[in-house]
């Protein structure tokens, strides 16, 4: 902590110091001149004690030894800023009002620090460009700066005007001050600032708008409606932010090297003009003048930042660039056109959409190309063509006259049927599922899988159509099967119903019911060419490349203009402002086309890159949806701290540098978004590039906690006209995009900049060290050590098999969970990798791969029973002694087919003596394994009778009775035999029985909590939703 005197200490810059003092734990003394404003002081600051913010009391500076008693302090001071000084031209007599203030306070107080104060080290005095720009000279867009330039005013000129006494009171200040350290070798050193014209937040809060500063009074005379007539010139046109000024005072003040020197800072150009446009934006109302307030004649692009470079020259004046400097040039009233472009093309087609292949959808691809081709040359720009499958139709369906809201898939075929409707066991992602189906139509739950498997598979068992029936609350479920074929089989006719309808038919099912439901899907399908738009920086490092990615595409109902004109927009509007700016690093602008039907522009476009053109690419960064009506503030969780996901090396950065940007320079709240494979940043993700984004959400409902932060409605979905006709340029939330659309070029400008932040090239995340570190503990030598499972990891898999389908965080490769792939036709898939460093995996064909001794089993295997599996060679229970397998009748059981598992054969097993009660796990898991049953009985810890029911009082181990207990919408504890996990922070029994849950999810919120009871062997809460369906924003 340093003691810090402050001059001036209700001066608009001054408050803005203190404020930046105090947040970096400094005791601060200011000086003011009376009590009043003391005490105003104290208001700005409430509860700062007196030990970090005290007062002295300075009634004209303009006094000789004013300041004699000032720089006394118990602690001694270490550093003085001195702020203090009149700027103002409210002016009667020119040496009494600014010229002696500003003279003799600043030789005052350093005669005092040397007289009186032998402690203080560093004095930072305020000064102004104004010491420094030569009116006689005029405007010098040309010339640079430095330390040896000084104004040239002389006091017969500076008693002239007040302007020209202000411009002299500074310069004759600060040589004063430089003249004083030169002769009188103090013991401290100085530094002066050199600011230009200084804007930003004023405190304390203004009494009236009359005794606002000097700097701020032209923005309040526009508000005001005084440029009506014209916008006045805007005399010097460089200006500072006042907290970028602030900090730049303590940086003065602490740094070594900053001694004897004099420092002009500024973030760049500015006009009066431009004040006044962006008035006039968020005011329509404010009446200001069209002309007057431009930048002077001369050479305009170094004046001007907001012009593009003249395709015609062969030169280019381009500014350095910085993170303010770009996002200040974008305005929402271009975001806003450029919108209706988009909405212009839809409409101006029969289908009123932007649909991939479509005459909308091309006139988007066409713009876009046309204006970045249109920059100058600023960009190499390649239209990358491909061919998709396109998808279109309708679906209806009722049960016994009654209609069901349903949706149709994407690449489902037509057909039209009336059927027993038959309900598939589980989540309908493997074949056993399916009971022979011919001749009915299939009602299968969402989850755990991609909707193309369900309807494969469900068509594989004879079944001529399937209902999908939602996992969640909401609409009726559509989406995507993903693009044929599939090795399963071809697709049946599939269409989607909401969970309140599929939950109604599967209890009457259930209750011994045979309903017959009517279904009539109409489907068009047709090959389409459609188009990537790819443009990069002719500049910069092309080793080392900032991918940026947005869909151009719509869903058929409507234009698209949130989802996802706004990232769409939002990219162009910054590709467009960059082309002002230099670059140390490639920017790459990629606009995917065809997202909607299962992300195939970004697959395209990812699987067309060599291995080394893809290491090229340090980042990519993903704009889809970022003007929802109810919105948040979404950045992709990069680190996996909310949803357990964790991107490869880089992408805990990128959310990093977003969360900074809102809190810091937006003053906004933000929240993780989930990686969730919905959008374009998935193909990136998948072959190992670092990812982030933003997000303002789709369909889902914006929580209470995010009303408070964000405002809008709680309960109601972030945007209503999600994929609906509504989507239009009235759907947008202008406050969001403008955001956003900084937010993106704060982060353009900084990684155009650097990419020092980010890991190195070829990187190895900390999520795999965790899980590599955690293997170790599986593979303990000594016995049956208890499976250490990395840090919010899935529970457990009891029942590892093909084509398990869970959750597509588990991607512990060298502990046997289940990894996701995806394969060059854009299907999803999951692959079962290795038990143990070196061990085994399964391929798609169900053939162990990759260790020795291991025999090629048949397709479908299914019991992997045994997380704990201490040999990598053989799916193996190890004891203390040695590796022993399941046994049946103490003989070896290979579990090779699906008969073992479904006929119950295996009646125990070789028991580690280690499992019991007391074999917790990391986070306080009990993992037990006991007796297998069909009928789904269970042993307790330490008897052999059966348990009937599950409470919090009995001791029951649980494990997985059957291989294919997923979770159904009636799942019965008792016949699923879950994990019981310990609420051990909390001191309570029970949390909640849970599989294939991860209940450290957000989930995990709307399900029993510590201390429930669990009397009811039902699941009392709503179906968990198991991320994996193909495509996105199902």
């Amino acid at each position: 902590m340093t003691r810090v005197l402050l001059t001036g200490g209700s001066g608009f810059i001054a408050v803005h110091v203190l404020e930046a003092l105090l947040a970096q734990g400094h005791s601060v003394v200011t000086s003011v001149r009376s009590e009043a404003k003391a005490q105003m002081i104290r208001d700005t600051f409430p509860g700062v004690g007196k030990d970090k913010l005290d007062f002295v009391y300075v009634p004209d500076i303009a006094q000789e030894g004013a300041f004699d008693e000032a720089v006394k302090s118990d602690p001694p001071f270490e550093w003085v800023i001195h702020t203090a000084s009149p700027f103002h031209f409210n002016v009667t007599d020119t040496q009494k009002d600014l010229l002696d203030p500003a003279i003799i306070g600043t030789t005052g107080i350093l005669k005092a620090i040397k007289k009186n104060a032998p402690t203080v080290k560093r004095v930072v005095i305020t000064s102004s460009f104004a010491a420094v720009f030569s009116p006689k000279v005029g405007n010098r867009p040309d010339h640079t700066y430095s330390e040896n330039d000084w104004n040239p005013v002389t006091l017969e000129e500076a008693v002239q005007d007040p302007p020209s006494g202000y411009r002299a009171s500074k310069t004759f200040a600060e040589k004063a001050a430089w003249d004083f350290v030169e002769k009188e070798q103090p013991n401290f050193q100085i530094a002066t600032l050199n600011p230009p014209m200084v804007f930003g937040p004023i405190h304390p809060k203004l009494q009236t708008l009359d005794t606002i500063n000097t700097s701020n009074q032209r923005i309040r005379d526009m508000m005001l409606g005084k440029t009506q007539d014209e916008v006045p010139p805007s005399g010097v046109h460089v200006w500072v932010d006042v907290r970028d000024l602030a900090l730049a005072h303590i940086r003065a003040a602490e740094r070594p090297d900053a001694a004897g020197k004099r420092f002009f800072v500024t973030a760049g150009y500015y006009s009066n003009r431009e004040l006044a446009d962006n008035i006039r934006e968020l005011l329509p109302e404010v009446r200001i003048a069209a002309k007057g307030g431009e930048f002077p004649a001369g050479n305009s692009r170094s004046w001007n930042p907001y012009l593009s470079p003249d395709p015609s020259s062969s030169t280019r004046d381009y500014l350095p660039l910085m993170q303010n400097r770009l996002r200040r040039v974008l305005l929402r009233s271009n975001l806003l056109a450029k919108a209706k472009i988009l909405e212009g093309f839809a409409y101006a087609t029969p289908e009123r959409n932007r649909v991939f292949g479509s005459p909308g959808h091309n006139s988007t691809v066409n713009y876009l190309y046309d204006q970045v081709t249109a920059l100058g040359g600023y960009y190499d720009v390649e239209i990358q063509p491909f061919v998709e499958l396109y998808s279109r139709g309708s679906a209806t369906a009722s049960v016994s006259g009654k209609a069901l809201d349903a949706g149709i898939f994407t690449y489902s075929p037509a057909g039209k049927f009336t059927e027993q409707l038959v309900a598939v066991a589980n989540f309908g992602c493997d074949a056993a599922d399916y009971s022979a189906l011919t001749g009915k139509i299939a009602l299968i739950s969402r989850g755990s899988c991609e909707f193309g498997l369900k309807s494969a598979l469900a068509g594989a068992a004879g079944a001529d159509a399937a209902i999908i029936y939602n996992n969640v609350d909401g609409p009726a479920l559509v989406g995507t099967l993903g693009a044929p074929p599939r090795p399963q089989g071809p697709y049946i006719p599939t269409a989607g119903i909401p969970l309140a309808q599929g939950t109604s038919l599967l209890s009457q099912i259930n209750g011994g019911a045979n309903p017959v439901a009517d279904l009539d899907i109409i489907s068009i399908m047709e090959n389409r060419t459609t188009y990537n738009v790819i443009a990069q920086t002719k500049g910069g490092d092309p080793e080392n490349v900032l991918v940026m990615t947005a869909h151009t595409d719509s869903v058929d109902p409507g234009p698209g203009i949130n989802d996802n004109g706004s990232g769409t927009i939002g990219l162009l509007e910054v590709a467009i402002q960059l082309v002002k700016f230099s670059v140390n690093n490639a920017i790459r602008f990629v606009w995917v086309s065809a997202e909607e039907f299962g992300l195939l522009g970004s697959e395209f476009y990812v699987n067309s890159l060599s291995d080394a053109e893809r290491a090229k690419i340090r980042l990519n960064l993903n704009y889809d949806m970022i003007a929802s009506p109810n919105f948040k503030y979404g950045v992709y969780d990069g680190d996996g701290s909310a949803f357990n996901f964790t991107g490869a090396p880089g992408s805990a950065t990128a959310e990093k540098l977003f969360q900074d940007y809102f809190k810091n320079d937006a003053g906004l709240q933000s929240v993780p978004t989930e990686f969730n494979g919905r959008s374009d940043y998935a193909a990136f993700q998948d072959v190992g590039i670092a990812a982030g984004g933003l997000f303002t959400g789709a369909e889902g409902l914006k929580t209470p906690e995010e009303q408070v932060l964000f405002g809008g409605t709680a309960g109601k979905a972030y945007d209503e006209n999600y994929h609906k006709a509504g989507d239009t340029v009235a759907n947008l939330n202008m406050d969001a995009f403008i955001q956003n659309a900084k937010a993106i070029a704060h982060a353009t400008a900084t990684y155009a900049r650097s990419f020092a932040s980010l890991p190195p090239k070829g990187a190895v995340s900390e999520n795999r060290r965790r899980e590599t570190q955690a293997e170790k503990h599986a593979h303990a030598p000594n016995g049956c050590e208890p499976y250490h499972f990395p840090e919010k990891s899935i529970l457990t898999y009891s029942d590892l098999y093909l084509d398990a389908h869970v959750h597509p965080h588990a991607v512990n490769r060298q502990g046997g969970w289940l990894n996701r792939r995806r394969n060059r036709s854009r299907q999803m898939r999951y692959i079962a990798t290795g038990y143990g460093e070196d061990g085994p995996y399964l391929d798609g064909s169900g053939t162990y791969i990759g260790s020795d001794d291991v025999g090629t089993y048949a397709s479908g295997v299914k019991c992997w029973t045994d997380l704990l599996i201490h040999d990598p060679a053989k799916f193996y229970v190890s004891s203390s002694h040695e590796a022993k397998a399941w046994v049946k009748d103490n003989e070896s059981i290979d579990c090779a087919t699906t008969s073992i598992c479904a006929s119950g054969q295996i009646t125990a097993k070789q028991e580690c003596s280690s499992w019991n009660l007391a074999g917790t796990v990391e986070s306080n898991f009990d993992i037990i394994k006991d007796i297998w049953s069909v009928s789904g009985s269970f042993n307790p810890g330490g008897g052999g009778s059966t348990c009937t029911t599950a409470t919090s009082t009995n001791t029951c181990s649980w494990d997985d009775m059957k291989c294919h207990a997923l979770w159904t919408s009636n799942v019965e504890l008792i016949n699923r035999g879950y994990i019981r996990r310990r609420c051990h922070d909390k001191g309570e029994n029970f949390t909640a029985w849970s599989k294939d849950w991860n209940v450290n999810s957000p989930e995990s919120t709307t399900r029993l909590g510590c201390g429930a009871s669990y009397a009811d062997t039902q699941y009392p809460g709503p179906v968990p939703s198991v991320p994996g369906d193909q495509g996105k924003k199902l």
